[in-house]
């Protein structure tokens, strides 16, 4: 409908899908009840925030977090695929430069969130994402990224600059220590 990922330039997607969710019906045709359709409401309209909040009940941030992380995992894939038809476009409002902002390096070498102001480039909208591996919840969902190699193909869209591979060096180390061992299994 908007031609574009951008919720600022959009809808908010998250009360969009709750909306959606509460005029179909689609809970209650489910079966759930009051307490059950709360935590699928909560958990869908916070799966996009910034940040969770901490003083909330775990019955609905686990859901929350168990969306946030397939979120971030489906973006990636649509990132990288080849299907035309499914992968996000780089933003017409961004310039194909290049380019990159340091202060953006910089914050996801320190294990920071890059802030969406800090967006001036594809580029930098690319790091960004990349930046979400901080916000990975699950080890699971952490193997998966590493699996399918995400990071790595990632990174190959952005300038062959030193700066980018002490990044890719960073999230991959992050994401690797954080995924479930094999050994386990």
């Amino acid at each position: 409908t908007y031609r574009t990922f951008n919720d600022a330039l959009s809808v908010n997607h998250a009360q969009l899908g709750l909306d959606v969710l509460q005029e179909s019906g689609s809970l209650q045709a489910a079966g759930l009840n009051d307490q059950e359709q709360r935590i699928v409401k909560n958990a869908v309209l916070y799966h996009n925030r910034r940040q969770l909040p901490i003083d909330e009940s775990e019955e609905w941030l686990i859901p929350a977090k168990i969306i946030r992380d397939a979120d971030k995992i489906d973006i990636f894939s649509m990132l990288i695929t080849k299907d035309t038809d499914n992968k996000i476009p780089l933003p017409l409002e961004l310039e194909n430069a290049n380019a990159y902002s340091a202060k953006i390096v910089e914050d996801i070498l320190q294990g920071k969130l890059v802030e969406y102001p800090d967006i001036k480039t594809g580029n930098d909208l690319m790091l960004f994402r990349l930046s979400w591996i901080y916000d990975i919840y699950f080890s699971y969902s952490f193997s998966y990224i590493v699996e399918q190699g995400y990071i790595d193909k990632l990174i190959a869209t952005l300038p062959a600059r030193e700066e980018i591979a002490c990044v890719h060096q960073c999230l991959r180390q992050y994401a690797r220590e954080h995924a479930i061992s094999k050994k386990g299994f």
